[in-house]
Protein backbone atom coordinates (compact mmCIF):
# COMPACT_ATOMS: atom_id res chain seq x y z
CA UNK A 1 0.00 0.00 0.00
CA UNK A 2 1.32 3.49 -1.04
CA UNK A 3 2.28 5.88 1.71
CA UNK A 4 -0.27 8.09 2.87
CA UNK A 5 0.15 11.98 1.42
CA UNK A 6 -0.02 14.04 4.42
CA UNK A 7 -0.80 17.98 3.04
CA UNK A 8 -1.63 20.94 5.14
CA UNK A 9 -4.93 22.89 5.09
CA UNK A 10 -2.50 25.77 3.17
CA UNK A 11 -1.30 22.94 0.52
CA UNK A 12 -4.95 21.54 0.13
CA UNK A 13 -6.55 25.40 -0.28
CA UNK A 14 -3.77 26.37 -2.45
CA UNK A 15 -4.34 22.71 -4.83
CA UNK A 16 -7.66 23.57 -5.03
CA UNK A 17 -7.76 27.07 -6.06
CA UNK A 18 -5.38 25.93 -9.00
CA UNK A 19 -7.65 23.25 -9.71
CA UNK A 20 -10.43 25.77 -10.03
CA UNK A 21 -8.47 28.15 -12.45
CA UNK A 22 -9.35 30.95 -9.52
CA UNK A 23 -5.31 31.63 -9.01
CA UNK A 24 -4.43 31.45 -12.28
CA UNK A 25 -7.28 31.78 -15.15
CA UNK A 26 -7.49 29.74 -18.37
CA UNK A 27 -6.38 32.32 -21.04
CA UNK A 28 -9.43 31.52 -23.07
CA UNK A 29 -12.96 30.25 -22.88
CA UNK A 30 -11.87 26.56 -24.55
CA UNK A 31 -8.82 25.93 -22.22
CA UNK A 32 -11.65 26.22 -19.16
CA UNK A 33 -14.20 24.43 -20.66
CA UNK A 34 -11.34 22.01 -21.72
CA UNK A 35 -10.04 21.69 -18.04
CA UNK A 36 -13.70 22.10 -16.24
CA UNK A 37 -14.94 19.57 -18.92
CA UNK A 38 -18.52 21.59 -19.16
CA UNK A 39 -19.37 25.09 -17.91
CA UNK A 40 -23.35 24.82 -16.37
CA UNK A 41 -25.74 27.53 -18.90
CA UNK A 42 -27.80 29.14 -16.96
CA UNK A 43 -31.00 30.55 -19.27
CA UNK A 44 -32.23 32.87 -17.00
CA UNK A 45 -30.73 36.37 -15.73
CA UNK A 46 -31.71 37.07 -11.71
CA UNK A 47 -28.62 38.57 -10.26
CA UNK A 48 -26.44 37.52 -13.79
CA UNK A 49 -26.35 34.43 -15.19
CA UNK A 50 -24.51 31.81 -13.45
CA UNK A 51 -22.07 30.76 -16.53
CA UNK A 52 -21.02 34.52 -16.92
CA UNK A 53 -20.92 34.21 -12.71
CA UNK A 54 -18.44 31.18 -13.38
CA UNK A 55 -16.54 32.59 -15.40
CA UNK A 56 -15.37 36.14 -15.13
CA UNK A 57 -12.43 34.58 -12.20
CA UNK A 58 -11.92 31.66 -14.10
CA UNK A 59 -11.21 33.03 -17.96
CA UNK A 60 -8.72 36.28 -18.21
CA UNK A 61 -10.69 39.30 -19.63
CA UNK A 62 -14.57 37.30 -19.16
CA UNK A 63 -16.77 39.80 -20.16
CA UNK A 64 -20.85 39.03 -19.78
CA UNK A 65 -22.16 36.90 -23.06
CA UNK A 66 -18.53 35.51 -23.59
CA UNK A 67 -19.67 31.98 -22.97
CA UNK A 68 -22.44 32.40 -25.42
CA UNK A 69 -20.27 34.22 -28.40
CA UNK A 70 -17.69 31.23 -27.63
CA UNK A 71 -20.38 28.89 -28.61
CA UNK A 72 -22.60 30.61 -31.47
CA UNK A 73 -20.16 33.50 -32.77
CA UNK A 74 -21.55 37.04 -32.41
CA UNK A 75 -23.56 39.11 -35.41
CA UNK A 76 -22.58 36.10 -37.78
CA UNK A 77 -23.69 32.60 -36.30
CA UNK A 78 -20.33 30.13 -36.49
CA UNK A 79 -20.17 27.37 -38.86
CA UNK A 80 -20.06 23.75 -37.96
CA UNK A 81 -16.27 23.86 -38.58
CA UNK A 82 -15.98 26.87 -36.97
CA UNK A 83 -17.21 25.85 -33.70
CA UNK A 84 -15.00 24.23 -30.34
CA UNK A 85 -17.87 23.74 -28.01
CA UNK A 86 -21.51 22.99 -28.05
CA UNK A 87 -24.58 23.09 -25.81
CA UNK A 88 -25.71 19.87 -24.51
CA UNK A 89 -27.90 18.32 -21.51
CA UNK A 90 -25.77 16.38 -19.04
CA UNK A 91 -26.73 12.55 -19.12
CA UNK A 92 -29.26 11.65 -16.97
CA UNK A 93 -30.40 15.07 -15.79
CA UNK A 94 -32.05 17.92 -16.86
CA UNK A 95 -29.06 20.51 -16.45
CA UNK A 96 -27.63 22.09 -19.69
CA UNK A 97 -24.02 23.00 -19.65
CA UNK A 98 -21.10 23.82 -22.22
CA UNK A 99 -19.23 20.74 -23.33
CA UNK A 100 -15.58 21.20 -25.59
CA UNK A 101 -16.21 19.92 -28.67
CA UNK A 102 -14.19 16.69 -28.13
CA UNK A 103 -16.67 15.43 -25.55
CA UNK A 104 -18.89 14.74 -28.42
CA UNK A 105 -18.32 11.57 -29.31
CA UNK A 106 -18.52 10.51 -25.31
CA UNK A 107 -22.47 11.81 -25.18
CA UNK A 108 -23.44 9.95 -28.86
CA UNK A 109 -24.09 6.23 -26.45
CA UNK A 110 -26.03 8.05 -23.84
CA UNK A 111 -28.42 10.06 -26.83
CA UNK A 112 -29.20 7.00 -28.66
CA UNK A 113 -30.20 5.22 -25.36
CA UNK A 114 -32.86 7.89 -24.42
CA UNK A 115 -34.33 7.37 -27.88
CA UNK A 116 -34.77 3.78 -27.03
CA UNK A 117 -36.54 3.80 -23.24
CA UNK A 118 -39.66 3.82 -22.48
CA UNK A 119 -41.91 4.81 -19.46
CA UNK A 120 -44.72 6.34 -18.01
CA UNK A 121 -44.00 10.08 -19.67
CA UNK A 122 -42.25 8.74 -22.54
CA UNK A 123 -43.31 10.18 -26.02
CA UNK A 124 -47.01 12.07 -24.83
CA UNK A 125 -46.62 15.10 -26.81
CA UNK A 126 -49.40 17.21 -27.88
CA UNK A 127 -49.95 17.92 -32.36
CA UNK A 128 -47.76 21.07 -31.58
CA UNK A 129 -44.65 20.26 -30.09
CA UNK A 130 -44.13 17.90 -32.62
CA UNK A 131 -44.98 20.73 -34.94
CA UNK A 132 -42.42 23.46 -33.31
CA UNK A 133 -39.85 20.70 -32.72
CA UNK A 134 -39.87 19.66 -36.58
CA UNK A 135 -41.24 22.83 -38.41
CA UNK A 136 -39.92 26.09 -39.61
CA UNK A 137 -39.55 27.83 -36.57
CA UNK A 138 -36.50 25.47 -36.34
CA UNK A 139 -34.86 27.31 -38.86
CA UNK A 140 -33.97 29.90 -36.12
CA UNK A 141 -31.23 30.26 -33.79
CA UNK A 142 -33.84 32.04 -30.63
CA UNK A 143 -35.83 28.83 -30.77
CA UNK A 144 -33.51 25.68 -32.15
CA UNK A 145 -31.00 26.73 -29.54
CA UNK A 146 -33.32 24.56 -26.82
CA UNK A 147 -32.95 21.33 -28.31
CA UNK A 148 -30.76 18.63 -29.66
CA UNK A 149 -31.19 17.41 -33.55
CA UNK A 150 -30.45 13.88 -32.86
CA UNK A 151 -32.78 13.88 -29.84
CA UNK A 152 -35.77 15.47 -32.34
CA UNK A 153 -34.43 12.40 -34.67
CA UNK A 154 -34.91 10.01 -32.03
CA UNK A 155 -38.16 11.31 -31.50
CA UNK A 156 -39.57 11.05 -34.69
CA UNK A 157 -38.09 7.34 -34.95
CA UNK A 158 -40.87 6.44 -32.20
CA UNK A 159 -43.52 8.05 -33.73
CA UNK A 160 -42.48 5.42 -36.94
CA UNK A 161 -42.51 2.30 -34.24
CA UNK A 162 -45.58 3.67 -32.65
CA UNK A 163 -44.33 4.44 -29.67
CA UNK A 164 -45.49 8.09 -29.31
CA UNK A 165 -48.95 9.20 -28.45
CA UNK A 166 -50.83 12.60 -28.84
CA UNK A 167 -52.50 14.13 -26.82
CA UNK A 168 -54.37 17.22 -27.46
CA UNK A 169 -55.61 18.90 -24.49
CA UNK A 170 -56.50 17.32 -21.53
CA UNK A 171 -55.51 13.53 -20.62
CA UNK A 172 -54.71 11.45 -17.56
CA UNK A 173 -51.84 9.95 -17.97
CA UNK A 174 -52.37 7.33 -14.56
CA UNK A 175 -55.15 7.71 -12.21
CA UNK A 176 -54.08 10.99 -10.24
CA UNK A 177 -52.04 12.21 -12.99
CA UNK A 178 -53.22 14.10 -15.58
CA UNK A 179 -51.68 16.26 -18.19
CA UNK A 180 -52.81 20.05 -19.74
CA UNK A 181 -51.51 21.83 -22.45
CA UNK A 182 -50.74 25.53 -21.79
CA UNK A 183 -48.90 26.59 -24.88
CA UNK A 184 -46.55 29.67 -25.03
CA UNK A 185 -42.82 28.99 -23.48
CA UNK A 186 -42.58 26.84 -26.37
CA UNK A 187 -44.77 25.60 -29.03
CA UNK A 188 -47.41 23.09 -27.44
CA UNK A 189 -45.88 23.34 -24.03
CA UNK A 190 -47.42 20.96 -20.80
CA UNK A 191 -48.25 21.17 -17.47
CA UNK A 192 -49.17 17.92 -14.92
CA UNK A 193 -51.57 17.47 -12.37
CA UNK A 194 -50.98 15.45 -9.21
CA UNK A 195 -53.23 13.87 -6.91
CA UNK A 196 -52.02 14.22 -3.55
CA UNK A 197 -52.25 14.02 0.24
CA UNK A 198 -53.04 17.68 0.34
CA UNK A 199 -54.99 17.63 -2.93
CA UNK A 200 -54.67 18.35 -6.58
CA UNK A 201 -51.11 20.15 -7.59
CA UNK A 202 -50.04 21.66 -10.58
CA UNK A 203 -46.46 21.36 -11.62
CA UNK A 204 -46.11 24.01 -13.83
CA UNK A 205 -42.90 23.48 -15.13
CA UNK A 206 -41.88 25.66 -18.40
CA UNK A 207 -45.04 27.13 -18.17
CA UNK A 208 -44.23 29.36 -15.40
CA UNK A 209 -40.90 29.70 -14.44
CA UNK A 210 -41.51 31.68 -11.18
CA UNK A 211 -44.57 32.31 -8.80
CA UNK A 212 -44.01 35.84 -10.27
CA UNK A 213 -44.58 34.69 -13.52
CA UNK A 214 -47.96 33.44 -12.97
CA UNK A 215 -48.59 36.00 -10.53
CA UNK A 216 -48.04 38.98 -12.01
CA UNK A 217 -48.53 37.51 -15.17
CA UNK A 218 -44.95 38.32 -16.48
CA UNK A 219 -43.87 36.11 -19.22
CA UNK A 220 -40.22 35.54 -19.58
CA UNK A 221 -38.49 37.61 -22.53
CA UNK A 222 -37.49 34.06 -24.70
CA UNK A 223 -40.87 33.12 -25.18
CA UNK A 224 -42.69 31.92 -28.55
CA UNK A 225 -46.43 32.81 -27.82
CA UNK A 226 -47.13 35.48 -25.16
CA UNK A 227 -50.84 35.31 -25.89
CA UNK A 228 -50.71 31.59 -25.18
CA UNK A 229 -48.68 32.15 -22.06
CA UNK A 230 -50.87 34.65 -20.14
CA UNK A 231 -53.73 31.93 -21.23
CA UNK A 232 -51.60 29.27 -19.93
CA UNK A 233 -51.67 31.17 -16.91
CA UNK A 234 -54.88 31.33 -15.80
CA UNK A 235 -55.39 27.80 -16.74
CA UNK A 236 -53.00 26.80 -14.08
CA UNK A 237 -55.00 28.32 -11.42
CA UNK A 238 -57.94 26.91 -12.89
CA UNK A 239 -56.47 23.48 -12.44
CA UNK A 240 -54.96 24.51 -8.82
CA UNK A 241 -57.09 24.56 -5.44
CA UNK A 242 -55.36 27.54 -4.62
CA UNK A 243 -51.86 29.16 -5.63
CA UNK A 244 -50.48 27.46 -2.67
CA UNK A 245 -50.92 24.29 -5.08
CA UNK A 246 -49.17 25.75 -8.05
CA UNK A 247 -45.27 24.58 -8.28
CA UNK A 248 -43.08 26.89 -10.72
CA UNK A 249 -40.37 24.57 -12.73
CA UNK A 250 -37.53 27.30 -12.06
CA UNK A 251 -38.06 29.43 -8.61
CA UNK A 252 -35.54 28.73 -5.72
CA UNK A 253 -38.36 29.86 -3.69
CA UNK A 254 -39.43 26.03 -4.18
CA UNK A 255 -36.94 24.69 -2.05
CA UNK A 256 -37.61 26.68 0.84
CA UNK A 257 -41.65 27.02 0.91
CA UNK A 258 -41.74 22.97 1.33
CA UNK A 259 -39.43 20.42 3.15
CA UNK A 260 -37.13 18.24 2.01
CA UNK A 261 -37.87 14.56 1.32
CA UNK A 262 -35.54 13.84 3.69
CA UNK A 263 -32.39 15.38 5.78
CA UNK A 264 -29.60 13.45 3.31
CA UNK A 265 -31.59 14.97 0.13
CA UNK A 266 -32.11 18.80 1.95
CA UNK A 267 -31.36 20.77 -0.56
CA UNK A 268 -31.89 18.72 -3.67
CA UNK A 269 -36.12 17.09 -3.69
CA UNK A 270 -38.51 18.36 -1.33
CA UNK A 271 -42.44 16.81 -0.66
CA UNK A 272 -45.55 18.36 -2.29
CA UNK A 273 -48.17 16.69 -0.83
CA UNK A 274 -47.86 19.16 2.32
CA UNK A 275 -49.09 22.73 2.25
CA UNK A 276 -46.04 24.96 1.38
CA UNK A 277 -45.08 27.95 4.59
CA UNK A 278 -45.24 31.30 3.49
Amino acid sequence: MPDVLTVTPLAARRFLRRALLLDRPAPDIGTALVHHGYIQIDPINVCGRMHDLILRNRVAGYREGDLMRHLHGNATPLTAAQRTAFEHHLPDTHVLVAFPVAAWPHLLGAMRHRTRISGAWSGRLTPREMDFATGRHMCHHVFNSAYEVDEVTGLVRRVYDGQVEFHDGDAQIRPGITLHYAGGHTGGIQFVRVHTARGWVVVASDVSHFYETFQACRPLPLIFHVGDSVQGYRRLRELAPSEDHIVPGHDALVMEKYPPVSESLRGIAVRLDVAPTN
